[in-house]
């Protein structure tokens, strides 16, 4: 009955694939932040060292072999970093006031 009843829900709500107007994009992401305050020559010595690893085949291979993408060049780095994360917080912000979620 339970798995009846599960079936029957799933007909009635489509899946966040299936669902327009729906602006999730399924993405895993691995960054690395540093505290508020880090001076910028210690942020960009941090990202080069990254975005060396990133260029040595074996760690983009197995990167690949997790399921993950590496990032593009112009993906990487502290300020595509804090564009990307000032974008997706704005896009969920909306989504979270839409649905009055975190009010009493």
């Amino acid at each position: 009955r339970l798995l009846g009843a599960a079936a029957a829900l799933l007909l009635v709500h489509p899946t966040a694939a299936r669902a327009q107007d729906f602006p999730a994009r399924p993405i895993t992401m691995i960054v690395v932040f540093a505290p508020k305050g880090t001076p910028r020559p210690v942020v960009e010595k941090l990202s080069g060292a990254l975005s060396a690893a990133l260029e040595d085949p074996a760690v983009r291979r197995r990167i690949e072999e997790l399921g993950s993408v590496p990032p593009r060049p112009d993906q990487a780095g502290p300020d595509a970093l804090r564009d990307l994360v000032r974008s997706e917080v704005e896009r969920w912000s909306a989504v979270v006031r839409a649905a009055g979620i975190g009010e009493p």
